[in-house]
């Protein structure tokens, strides 16, 4: 319950006492005396008690009523005080928005918002919610967590105006319309044109890829000098991406021998489109070289429908990929009996199944009817909406028993999150560049245990994490060094550009270098070589320039590596490498 509701329950509940106190003493008084009267008289006159009027009555005052007398008049002045409180508090906030702006504008009260707003409220952030529907039972809870809220439509200048646009530092768009959501960058980018200063933020959820690359292309969102950021998030793309990498035995890509290239995606919706198209992507990427397809088995309902459209959309993957799809619901006896396999020699071949389903409960079927079908080494990873309830259950199952080897991904728990939502392609980057670090150390025999740097990017500690984004955003930097360029490609074949050994070499002492200057800021201090790495008192013996030949080689591969893979995490971003004339 919010504070609000909170605070007119206790209005609601005094003026109950006090109403029934004055018309109980009222009764024993009229009683006392023996004056005529009926039931309206008392309520009458209980009624006045809240106007400072009445409550004399001749002979004695009954405790009642004296108790009446004084609780009804302070129930008034608590209910009035409340009132002018919500009558003059939104005032209050816009003006104190116009004062000192940079608060963020959250706009759509869905699942996705309020969890936004709830993590922007908990980083101290002021918030204005915009939300159309009046009767949402969550703009009570974003006004208890000191949220500004408005009722109105977000893709209505008049609504953003009152909202102090002009003044915000970020503006988040998630209402369930894509339609909405570039209406409201619209209006916002006209009101925002006369801004001076620092540049508006604006970040809004667009489900269709293809809606992204013609509006990033748009001139109004694409002019240099203009105070307007505009940026792109995806649910489903988003968890397509984490699911592709958890767990992290999937981090490798898949052999390449024809007798494990196949995996089974179960639902094929939104999600299931979004991590079909994001498997045939990153398998040109990995395997550039290598003529082998890779096999995909999508099971769904209503796969006769979505198959033509899917495979009109995308032309390209049929070089990359054969996809087959079954027309099966979960809960039948088909599936039960392994209908997505096409035999039982097939069982051998399948190196990993997925499944999008957007019900819970039959995602968590789907994954028990595999597990019983799949050999124990298959990773089952299972959408879920949430990290919580049956996906607890899933993870606690985790490592023995009928379910061993299934992994839950809560969707809204990873996709709706501030990194992800305002990291934007930095984010991208930083868990792309985490997660060939971890390729690499995996290929070199490192495990968990030893390296506590092997965890999934969400159990990394903030510090590497914040290091990794530290090296993302430094990658213009680089590719400017080599006369190179990143241009977003969502569609076609992605080249995969592969730098000099000369390149290489330039760029990893640049790397090495950015390092340095981070730990050293980060307050780490230079250790004798023979004392090795202690993170705990922020020692190390690397902290030496790229030239010192105390830097050991190894350390030196490390560096070489990441630029290596840099075009492929690029790639994986959606990125090309072009050179630049």
């Amino acid at each position: 319950m919010s504070h609000g509701v909170r605070r007119w329950s206790v209005v609601v509940l005094l003026i109950g006492i006090a109403f029934m106190l004055g018309l109980t003493g009222f009764r024993k008084a009229f009683a006392a005396s023996g004056q005529p009267h009926d039931a309206g008289d008392a309520i009458y006159l209980a009624l006045q008690l809240f106007f400072l009027e009445s409550g004399l009555v001749e002979g004695t005052i009954n405790t009642e009523l004296q108790v009446a007398r004084f609780l009804a008049p302070v129930a008034s002045a608590y209910a009035v005080i409340q009132a002018a409180v919500v009558i003059f508090s939104l005032q209050v906030q816009r003006i104190w928005l116009r004062l000192f702006g940079r608060h963020v504008i959250v706009c759509g009260l869905g699942e996705k918002g309020v969890r936004l707003v709830e993590q922007l409220r908990k980083d101290r952030k002021r918030v204005v919610v915009i939300e159309p529907d009046e009767q949402n039972h969550d703009l009570s809870h974003c006004r208890g967590v000191g949220a500004t809220v408005l009722a109105g439509r977000a893709d209505d200048s008049w609504t953003l105006r009152k909202a102090v646009l002009p003044r915000a530092a970020t503006l988040i768009s998630v209402a369930g319309d894509d339609g909405v959501n570039i209406e409201t960058a619209v209006r916002a980018h006209a009101l925002n044109r006369s801004r001076g200063g620092s540049a508006l933020r604006c970040v809004i959820h667009i489900s269709d890829p293809d809606l992204q690359m013609i509006l990033k292309q748009h001139a109004i969102f694409a002019q240099q000098d203009d105070p307007f950021e505009l940026a792109f998030f995806n649910v489903f793309e988003t968890a397509s991406r984490v699911m592709l990498r958890e767990p992290p035995t999937l981090s490798a890509p898949l052999a390449t021998d024809r007798a494990s290239t196949h995996v089974i995606v179960v639902g094929f919706g939104r999600m299931g489109k979004s991590l079909v198209s994001r498997l045939v992507r990153d398998w040109r990427i990995d395997h550039p070289d290598v003529d082998v397809k890779l096999r995909i088995t999508v099971v769904d309902l209503a796969t006769r429908q979505k198959k033509e459209a899917f495979h009109l959309r995308h032309p390209e993957f049929a070089s990359d990929a054969i996809i087959e799809f079954i027309p099966t619901d979960v809960r039948s006896a088909s599936f039960s009996k392994g209908a997505f396999l096409d035999s039982q020699a097939d069982v051998k071949t399948v190196a990993a199944a997925y499944v999008c389903l957007g019900d819970d409960s039959l995602a968590a079927l789907a994954a028990l009817t595999m597990r019983r079908w799949l050999d124990d080494a298959v990773p089952i990873v299972v959408r879920m909406s949430q990290e919580a309830g049956i996906a607890t259950l899933l993870e606690t199952t985790r490592g023995g028993g009928i379910i061993s080897g299934v992994r839950a991904v809560g969707l809204l728990d990873i996709a709706c999150n501030l990194d992800a939502v305002l990291g934007g392609t930095t984010e991208v980057l930083a868990q792309a560049i985490h997660q060939g670090y971890i390729q690499d150390q995996m290929a070199l025999g490192e495990i968990a245990a030893q390296n506590p740097s092997l965890r999934p990017w969400r159990e990394l500690p903030a510090d590497l994490q914040h290091s990794n984004r530290a090296q993302a955003a430094d990658i213009d930097t680089k590719l400017q060094a080599v006369g190179c360029e990143k241009v977003w490609k969502t569609s076609g074949r992605i080249d995969v550009l592969a730098f000099s050994e000369a390149e290489v070499e330039q760029l990893a002492e640049m790397e090495h270098a950015r390092f340095v200057s981070e730990r050293l800021a980060a307050g780490w201090k230079l250790s004798p070589p023979d004392q090795g790495k202690d993170i705990d008192n922020k020692l190390s013996p690397y902290l030496i320039p790229w030239s010192d030949e105390r830097l050991p080689e190894d350390v030196k591969d490390n560096d070489r590596n990441a630029v290596r893979r840099l075009p492929a995490i690029l790639a994986k971003a959606d990125f090309e490498l072009r050179r630049i004339d």
